[in-house]
């Protein structure tokens, strides 16, 4: 019965297909004619509502004042956004009216949200579709924030029907690539967007509507000012695209970069004449530790807070590692986690969303994690390294008290960085009051620590690393009247990481030798080099050795015997010196290398000779070991108590004449010239033996190269013969050996003659049998 009832329905299956068409074009056209409604409602009210320039509202209760789209509202009302904060009342009216915004406010304000609506509203009013390519782009300093941005757009933008991506370091880049070029809305890095704009064919930034920079000035701090000036050459000019700045502190370089791609903006800063630059929720204040018990007082702080989330930051990635290592060991009874920018991404990611999702834990960060991220209901910032100025230090405590919420922040100085910093931080209006450690809940570590470290080797490594690295940033650092790395008390730093001393460092006395100057340049350096693709850098370093070194070995060839030496000798001596620049660097980065493990269960084999004409860094030319046949001296002489003179050859007969000893020392002088004699002509032997087996190796070496040329040669020949149809060709017999190195031992000449009979024999035939398929193949025409 079923299957004839289908039957039965089979003739009006077109008909219900074309009601299903019709009754969805119906439906597509009344919503296209309600979008269109829509926004003509919008620029209306837009027109109604826009400030005047330099103005701005006062506040706002709801985000129904603005002319928000209905996707938009439904967006925000699923994100439990009802009132906006004060950065949004003061920038939306201005950011959705399309004029370019340069704003600053406090962290934990609103300003991710601030951006993404105007950004949603505009492709929205646009009537933007995947057919049109890029419409918006957010620029972001790190992965983490472009990461939490995504989330935020993904949340509050579902209700639209823009396509979006995230764009970051440490992802598949031949999958980014394919997917690109679909994208509406672009979250991303400044370093990978670089990369796509340069290496993707499709993709095509020339019709952007909205360029955003999120943290601008910690976009130019990292070091992304040349590939940002590179990115805005291939957007459209500032007239033609909305830009939108914002940043929680307004630097001189973000003033210049505003200078540069905005366009008579507008300056929104709410809360600029406020009394405090930091969050009203945030209590903050400040104890003066010694350098050496910093650890101490870390690990009383994360024992008397276990219920509690808390931020603890560090200057270097290497101190973040060897921290979390040695609490992981120490075991303080609250889950740990690690934040710093050696991590790949997934691994960031997963350390992200790990320390979001516990209700208790500790996270040691660098000031990777400074930067714009939302983690909820964090109670404690911990800076146990002194922050490089205020500005980085409101970004620090920002990670808490975020949206109106309460917070604690605490900052560990050592006594040269106390009046320093406390003037920094007044002149910052940042409030902060000193507190006194209490002895009582201060206990040293330092015994366990040193336990730690030298039961675990890696761990002794993360030691000498962390304190070389720490010495180095304080050294770097612009301000001199805060940071003095002349007064550090080094030995007893060292003894605090477990150390049994501090680690040699060769660097410092070079670094307090440069000027104030030349340490700014040199930290300018070391920042543009966090941003290079190392794997890249050296596979190019890899290549262009060995264009010099082939290049070398051409020259070396076409030299005659003397000049090779001579030029020989130059490159040893520059290798030499190199080797003792590279040796100087090592020294820099490790307490101790190992440069050569020697096996003693083995007996010493002979070296094999090296091939001179390769010339490579790595292969040195190695001494010769000499042995002097005259080095037997069987006719020194020696003085008795009379005076005498003899040889010892005579002395030891006369000796042995006395003890009645045989005839085999009865004339030891001349045994010991037939000895010497048997010697010399034995190791003679051995040498002719080894000049011999030498100069086979050598010809076989380059007979192989031969060999290998002519294959390479033979199999081209044949490629080309079978694309192109019958070709006749005579052989040269120069030809194919022009690259071919010469062979300057004895009999060479030889075998290239019998080399060359060999070659023009096949080269004959080959010829002869090429003209009798042409004969008939011609034959057949």
């Amino acid at each position: 019965m079923r299957a004839h009832g289908h039957r039965q329905q089979q003739p009006e299956a077109p008909a219900d297909a074309e009601d299903a068409a019709a009754a969805a074009a119906a439906a597509a056209l009344k919503q296209n004619e309600r979008e269109r409604l829509e926004i003509e409602r919008l620029e209306a009210r837009l027109a109604e509502q826009t400030p005047a320039r330099g103005s701005q509202l006062g506040e706002a209760t709801s985000f129904d004042l603005f002319p928000l789209s209905v996707a938009s509202r439904r967006g925000l009302r699923l994100c439990g956004f009802t009132a906006p904060t004060k950065i949004q009342v003061g920038a939306l009216p201005h950011a959705l009216a399309g004029r370019d915004v340069l704003a600053a406010a406090k962290t934990g304000s609103g300003k991710t949200l601030a951006f993404l609506l105007p950004v949603l509203e505009k492709l929205f009013r646009l009537r933007w579709g995947v057919e049109d390519g890029l419409g918006a782009l957010v620029i972001s300093p790190t992965r983490e924030l472009a990461l939490q941005i995504f989330e935020v757009l993904r949340s509050v933008g579902k209700a639209h029907a823009f396509s979006a991506g995230l764009v970051i370091g440490g992802k598949n880049f031949r999958e980014e690539q394919f997917r690109l070029v679909r994208m509406n809305l672009l979250v991303c890095t400044p370093g990978r967007l670089l990369q796509h704009m340069e290496q993707t064919p499709a993709f095509d930034a020339s019709n952007l509507q909205v360029l955003v920079l999120d943290e601008a000035d910690r976009i130019l701090d990292l070091g992304f000012k040349t590939q940002l000036a590179s990115i805005l050459e291939h957007l459209p000019p500032a007239g033609a695209r909305q830009t939108l700045l914002f940043s929680a502190t307004q630097t001189k370089s973000v003033k210049d970069l505003a200078a540069l791609s905005l366009r008579e903006p507008e300056y929104v800063a709410v809360h600029e004449h406020s009394a405090n630059a930091t969050p009203k929720g945030l209590s903050q204040s400040y104890v003066v530790t010694p350098l050496e018990r910093k650890l101490d007082v870390l690990l009383s702080f994360v024992k008397a807070h276990l219920k509690q989330k808390t931020i603890v930051f560090l200057s270097t990635c290497r101190q973040v590692r060897f921290v979390h290592s040695v609490f992981c060991k120490l075991q303080p009874g609250v889950p740990l986690c690690a934040l710093h920018g050696k991590y790949k991404q997934g691994k960031r990611v997963e350390v992200y969303y790990e320390f979001l999702n516990k209700p208790a834990a500790v996270l040691f960060a660098t000031d990777v994690a400074a930067r714009g991220l939302d983690f909820p209901q964090v109670d404690w910032v911990l800076q146990l390294d002194c922050p490089e100025d205020a500005a980085n230090y409101i970004h620090r405590v920002g990670r808490t008290a975020r949206y109106n919420k309460q917070g604690k922040a605490l900052l560990c100085l050592v006594p040269s960085e106390v009046d320093g910093m406390t003037k920094r931080l007044e002149d910052a209006k940042v409030p902060i009051r000193e507190t006194k450690l209490n002895p009582a809940k201060t206990a040293s570590c330092r015994q366990k620590v040193a336990s730690v470290v030298a039961g675990d080797k890696d761990i002794k490594a993360l030691a000498q690393k962390a304190f070389m690295s720490y010495v180095r940033s304080v050294h770097l650092q612009p301000h001199r009247d805060v940071f003095q790395a002349a007064e550090l008390p080094l030995d007893s730093f060292a003894e605090s990481l477990g150390l049994p001393g501090a680690p040699r460092m060769p660097f410092l006395s070079k670094m307090q030798a440069e000027s104030e100057q030349s340490n700014e340049a040199m930290r300018e350096e070391l920042r543009g080099k966090k941003n290079v693709n190392r794997k890249l850098q050296q596979l190019k370093e890899k290549i262009k050795t060995e264009k010099q070194r082939k290049r070398l070995a051409r020259q070396l060839a076409a030299l005659g015997p003397e000049e090779q030496e001579k030029a020989k000798l130059k490159q040893q001596q520059r290798e030499k010196k190199e080797e003792v620049e590279e040796e100087e660097e090592e020294e820099e980065e490790s307490l101790m290398v190992v440069k050569r493990r020697h096996n003693w269960d083995q007996e010493d084999e002979e070296d094999e000779p090296l091939d001179l004409d390769a010339l490579g860094r790595s292969k040195k030319k190695q001494r010769k070991l000499r042995v002097d046949v005259d080095a037997v001296n069987a006719t020194k002489r020696v003085f008795d108590d009379d005076g005498k003179s003899s040889s010892m050859a005579e002395r030891l007969a006369v000796r042995n004449a006395h003890e009645g000893g045989g005839a085999e020392f009865a004339d030891v002088a001349t045994n010991a010239l037939k000895y010497q004699e048997e010697v010399t002509a034995r190791l003679n032997a051995k040498d002719a033996d080894d000049r011999r087996l030498e100069k086979e190796r050598v010809r076989a070496k380059h007979h192989k190269k031969r060999m290998k040329v002519k294959g390479e040669r033979d199999e081209s020949d044949e490629e080309a013969s079978e694309d192109e149809g019958v070709r006749l060709a005579v052989g040269d017999e120069s030809e194919g050996s022009s690259g071919e190195e010469e062979d300057d031992d004895e009999g060479s000449s030889e075998e290239e003659e019998e080399e060359g009979q060999k070659k023009r024999k096949v080269d004959r035939q080959a010829v002869a049998s090429q003209e009798e398929l042409a004969l008939r193949m011609l034959q057949r025409r």
